[in-house]
């Protein structure tokens, strides 16, 4: 995948292009963060198809066992911003992270030294459609209410740290 999903602070953000293979940008358009009616927010690296089958799943049935996916990576944040990574590498069991930010997909490493120097979830996806090969197109966010917002930033503040 060559995608790059990025939070932080409340803001979960993504590059808006599909790719054919390893080298090859066809669209800069496709969505890949969602907030669902109920507040969470989650984004998602892999295949177009599984996308839209996890964001059916995610949005409707998420009370159900997830139906089978080829390749995908999800960020998951939950409305007071607990983040929760879900991978078909882990059987999409899933886990939860303690930490004020994370990244996923393709450049999080690069996303991992924005974050390290304070570099919002936005800024850091739109450097990366400058630097990286396969990460472009618009940015596109979704984001917790302001008072959670609030409250994640005076808590990680309190903490002093900003760990990936």
């Amino acid at each position: 995948t060559m995608t790059l999903v990025v939070y932080r602070d409340g803001i979960l953000a993504a590059d808006s292009a599909a790719t054919k293979g390893d080298s090859c940008v066809i669209v800069a358009h496709t969505r890949k963060v969602f907030k669902t009616s109920d507040g969470w927010l989650f984004g998602c690296c892999g295949s177009t198809y599984d996308i839209q089958n996890f964001e059916e799943w995610f949005n409707n049935r998420r009370n159900e066992k997830m139906p089978p996916m080829r390749s995908i990576s999800a960020m998951c944040v939950s409305p007071k911003g607990v983040i929760h990574i879900m991978s078909d590498e882990f059987k999409m069991k899933g886990f939860t992270l303690d930490t004020p930010w994370h990244a996923i997909g393709h450049g999080w490493e690069f996303a991992t030294g924005c974050l390290a120097s304070d570099k919002t979830a936005v800024e850091t996806v739109k450097l990366a459609t400058e630097y990286l090969p396969n990460i472009a197109g618009k940015v596109h966010s979704v984001s917790l209410t302001p008072e959670v917002i609030a409250a994640i930033r005076k808590r990680n503040n309190r903490k002093g740290i900003y760990l990936g």
